[in-house]
């Protein structure tokens, strides 16, 4: 995840070139160490041109499932919606169901326990690199 200001200076170099259309990943967004998340289309003049990716196998820990989505613009998701039809299958009934519960109950306090875990691993994992002599 990359800070406010970060993403900031980016939309202010996109601001200067409108014919830019911006695909956003947004899948870590329940997973947020140090810094709030801050999606890119609720950045000035960023929501009518970002596609924002997202989906459920990082926030909600549904990793088999495979299951996403992608939010823009209406003229560009209809162009999707033609390409996706002819181009790949239908999710499960069960991972639609799941996913359903993943945007009912995935926030709160099943991120911040499923982002403390990811921080002990990750904290453990950068303190043993960080002992090594060399890393």
């Amino acid at each position: 995840l990359l800070p406010r200001a970060a993403l900031e200076g980016v939309a202010a170099v996109l601001r200067r070139h409108p014919q830019v259309v911006v695909l956003a990943d947004e899948i870590y967004e329940l997973i947020a160490y140090d810094e709030p998340h801050v999606a890119f289309a609720t950045l000035d003049g960023m929501y009518e041109r970002t596609l924002t990716v997202n989906g459920f196998s990082k926030g909600a820990a549904m990793t088999g499932f495979r299951l996403g989505y992608v939010c823009g613009p209406q003229g560009a998701i209809k162009a999707m919606a033609k390409v996706q039809g002819n181009n790949t299958s239908c999710p499960s009934s069960i991972a639609q169901h799941a996913g359903v519960a993943a945007v009912t109950h995935a926030h709160g306090a099943f991120a911040e326990a499923a982002t403390a875990n990811f921080r002990r691993k990750r904290d453990y994992v950068v303190g043993r690199l960080r002992g090594m002599a060399g890393v």
